[in-house]
């Protein structure tokens, strides 16, 4: 395990304002496309690990990423396989080609809920409530088959801990002819000859009304009691659906087209089949396959352009307020891995992202040489290597050939959108968040050494009348997260080293962005102490007690005349530069930054 230096979730500076225009974002483009045209031309990648190679003329794909705060892509890439292109209606694959995109529905599905539903007090109510009917037989687990209805919340629905059942007909083999001998033979009545993904086309199969469906999801047994664990449920977005429905008196299908699409300008974006093929990705028979009454779960058709618009809506709290989205993208469970935990719907990857590429170690601190920094910090984080971590909240989805994928990470403001009709998706996948999760970490860490680092002088006397310089020296360093903080001077006291360290024993301090920036471009950065401690015992075990699990709860351990130690407040301009910075806890006041620093900066 690469060591993990203490941390705070989140962004660990500042994301820059124009993220297309940074030299880091530039060189992952040329480093992206590279990446791409030789898995088209050879078939191979370093993530194709199972499977035969990457076929190119068996897939078509369209891949944006994007940035919350600029409309246009901060990259493309498209391409329509040689088998698809005699039924291909268009001139060629472009943003608005539209797929199908499977279980990204679900995604639509919560965010036209939270927009449309106000607050969130409805997703702690009982399904039950709205859907009645599910109790009807009993429902109070008195049985090991029978589900614990009223224990069901929306929240759990949402959040994959309700314990329902994943399906109750979609992929039901029993639908199914030629399986074999060795399969027992069924009774009559129990083989499920009902419409599903196994037999989308089968004109004997029936079409379930809402009323089977419900007859059906009552027969299941549960997977698990609800909020023990998460277990991945088709059948939790029908019945979010139901309760919309109820709550909203209108159709989920409705309710996007009217909260979603029409305020973000969505184009051939909806819950039904299209009524003209034309820029379409069309492969019958699941292009056209009806998954009433499982709708809610995947039936959505959509492009790469507008599922970025909705990525960058979310990231930018455009329907949502802030803090709605804030809890939005936080996990309610764990999975039994180390590195997934599940939200609503997300499924959310934790990546260790290395500080600097151990092929390219810099020889100066970002601090002295802000192009010092990491030439490609997607090499992996082997041993002694610091990381940090991150998490990508993503949806991904799959109908057959169609896969799918819209996925952001908020520290960095980036997502990006992966679509394709042919299998061949984790590839794709794997390769943007190898090139551009890095290169956005990269990008903030050099506009950080360019426009935040420097010193920050007070003008006039200290605070208590005495003659002495107030000033705070930060620095951006290859080996640390965060601005570090390398020298705090008030009234000519150093106060980092002889008073703030007396009481912390700490061997540097480094500030992380936790507030917004409000209108007059302040900003509040908390100082996270660094220690320095294994993060082991002696002989490589894990601790419970070391410091980096109790990070979180030591910030503003300490105050001093009711400010905590570790608030600092930085002011910036338009453009993210640092204008001025002010420890309210040692009194600093205003310290900015001189004119001359600003212009050389500026020409840097």
């Amino acid at each position: 395990m690469p060591p993990l230096a203490s941390r705070l979730l989140g962004s660990a500076f500042p994301i820059p304002p124009k993220l297309s225009s940074t030299p880091a974002i530039q060189s992952a483009k040329a480093k992206f496309q590279s990446q791409l045209d030789t898995l088209l031309r050879t078939g191979q990648s370093e993530f194709i690990t199972f499977g035969p190679p990457f076929n190119a003329d068996k897939v078509t794909f369209s891949i944006q990423v994007f940035s919350a705060t600029e409309d246009e892509p901060l990259c493309e890439y498209h391409h329509l396989g040689e088998e698809h292109k005699g039924e291909f209606e268009g001139e060629g694959v472009n943003g608005d080609t539209v797929y199908r995109i499977a279980s990204v529905t679900k995604l639509l599905v919560v965010y036209t809920m939270l927009v449309k539903l106000k607050g969130t007090g409805w997703l702690d109510e009982r399904i039950t409530k709205y859907v009645p009917e599910l109790l009807e037989g009993g429902g109070q687990a008195k049985g090991v088959g029978e589900t614990r209805w009223g224990e069901v919340t929306l929240r759990s629905l949402a959040g994959g801990l309700s314990g329902i059942s994943r399906d109750f007909a979609l992929q039901d083999l029993s639908a199914m002819k030629g399986l074999g001998e060795a399969w027992p033979v069924l009774k009559e009545g129990e083989v499920l000859n009902v419409r599903g993904m196994l037999n989308p086309d089968d004109p004997e199969a029936k079409q379930l009304t809402l009323e089977d469906s419900l007859n059906l999801i009552r027969a299941r047994h549960p997977m698990s009691a609800p909020f023990r664990a998460p277990f991945y449920s088709n059948t939790a977005f029908q019945l979010l659906a139901m309760a919309y429905e109820k709550i909203a008196g209108q159709t989920i299908d409705d309710g996007f087209a009217e909260a979603i699409a029409k305020p973000l300008g969505l184009v051939n974006s909806s819950f039904s089949l299209p009524a003209d093929k034309t820029n379409s990705a069309v492969s019958e028979p699941l292009w056209s396959f009806d998954m009433s009454p499982y709708g809610a779960c995947g039936s959505a058709y959509s492009t790469s352009s507008s599922l970025s618009r909705i990525g960058r809506s979310i990231l930018a709290s455009e329907l949502l307020p802030p803090s709605t989205t804030r809890a939005w993208l936080k996990p309610l469970s764990h999975t039994g891995s180390h590195t997934c935990s599940v939200g609503m719907p997300w499924e959310i990857i934790r990546l260790d992202l290395p500080l600097f590429s151990p092929s390219h170690p810099p020889s100066l601190d970002s601090s002295n040489d802000p192009n010092d920094t990491p030439a490609d910090p997607s090499d992996g984080a082997p041993q002694n290597v610091p990381v940090r971590p991150v998490d990508i909240y993503a949806k991904n989805g799959s109908l057959g050939p169609y896969c799918s994928a819209l996925a952001i990470s908020p520290d960095h403001g980036i997502g990006f959108t992966v679509l394709t009709r042919g299998y061949g998706i984790i590839p794709l996948i794997e390769i943007v968040v190898d090139v551009w999760i890095a290169a956005a970490e990269q990008a903030a860490r050099e506009e950080a050494a360019q426009k935040l680092a420097g010193r920050y002088q007070a003008e006039g006397t200290g605070s208590d009348g005495a003659k002495g310089e107030t000033y705070v020296e930060l620095s951006v360093k290859h080996d640390r997260t965060g601005l570090v903080v390398d020298e705090l001077v008030v009234d000519g006291q150093d106060v980092l080293n002889q008073a703030w360290r007396g009481v912390i024993p700490f061997q540097s301090v480094e500030l992380w962005p936790t507030g917004d920036v409000i209108e007059d471009g302040e900003r509040i950065f908390q100082a996270l102490e660094q220690y320095g401690l294994p993060e082991t015992s002696a002989t490589g075990k894990q601790m419970l007690g070391n410091v980096s699990n109790a990070v979180w709860a030591m910030i503003e351990d300490w105050s001093y005349g009711g400010y905590g130690l570790n608030e600092f407040i930085i002011k910036t301009d338009a453009d993210g530069r640092g204008l001025s910075v002010r420890s309210p806890a040692f009194r600093t006041g205003e310290m900015k930054k001189s004119s001359r620093q600003l212009q050389t900066r500026e020409i840097s």
